[in-house]
């Protein structure tokens, strides 16, 4: 029984390695991307990474090994770019290259002992979406409780002040990792507002992006958007999937999340769209 249910299983994994394969290399993809850059609208992916580390695995952690790979599959394949320029693009609704923006939600300590020197090694710019209650605390965040029954250390103010340092984005990500779409009012404005504040009077800069913790698009409130854009925000960004059209609104600015795998097909069809919309 057990040698039956592996050959099914490999049968499956070979027919999802030919699938991809297919999406990438044969069609849509590459059809895809040649109409988008002749109309001047190629896509663009936002890669949303929360934890690059190999001792707390779950849904929510590469490893290093593998985050290295990843980041020199996309130095020979993509254009990275900052959020910055990514507003810059959306602003003038144009684009004829294939890039990539690199994020990561929430505030680990792994985030600096071992992804900012990867991203250094080649020369990447990321954005760092900060947790400002959690982070420099011994709080830890209920996901993490729940999925693995302990707290994963968070970075220090000191940590994020070098990030900010070596020139990384920072943005916010709430006080407290709640999700938004359950708060009321009260709440909505001292999560987003008291985010902005806290960061910007630690790193003595200002906080131009928001990110919503879980993202889903039951978790983005109109509500919450409102006051995103009243505090003096420059945009939003989900994580419910999905690529980046120039022309979208900044405010709604789709994220994809890339799970721990080893193979770079894989990870070439998760940004080139694979589950993702």
């Amino acid at each position: 029984m057990t040698s039956v249910l592996n050959h099914n299983n490999h049968v499956r994994n070979n027919v999802k390695t030919l699938a991809m394969a297919c999406f990438v290399y044969i069609t849509p993809v590459p059809w895809r991307n040649i109409l988008c850059r002749l109309r001047k609208q190629s896509l663009i992916t936002v890669i949303n990474y929360h934890r690059v580390d190999n001792d707390n695995c779950d849904i929510n952690a590469v490893s290093p090994k593998n985050f290295d790979r990843q980041m020199s599959f996309l130095k020979n394949n993509y254009t990275v770019i900052s959020i910055k320029e990514l507003l810059e693009r959306m602003k003038t609704g144009c684009n004829d290259q294939r890039l990539v923006v690199i994020t990561f939600d929430d505030g680990y300590l792994d985030n600096f002992e071992n992804a900012a020197p990867i991203l250094k090694k080649y020369n990447f710019p990321a954005c760092f979406f900060i947790s400002s209650g959690i982070v420099g605390t011994d709080k830890p965040f209920l996901h993490d409780m729940k999925r693995l029954g302990r707290k994963i250390p968070a970075m220090s103010w000191s940590h994020i002040r070098k990030l900010h340092g070596m020139g990384f984005e920072i943005g916010a990500h709430t006080i407290n990792h709640v999700r938004l779409s359950q708060c009321d009012s009260g709440d909505l404005e001292d999560e987003i507002v008291g985010s902005k504040d806290m960061i910007e009077e630690k790193i003595n800069a200002e906080v131009s992006y928001f990110s919503h913790p879980h993202g889903l698009l039951s978790d983005v409130s109109s509500t919450a958007l409102s006051i995103i854009k009243k505090t003096g925000f420059l945009c939003n960004f989900s994580a419910y999937g999905g690529l980046v059209q120039p022309r979208d609104d900044v405010f709604d600015i789709k994220r994809v999340g890339i799970p721990n795998h080893e193979s770079l097909l894989f990870f070439r069809a998760w940004v080139e769209g694979w589950r993702t919309g």
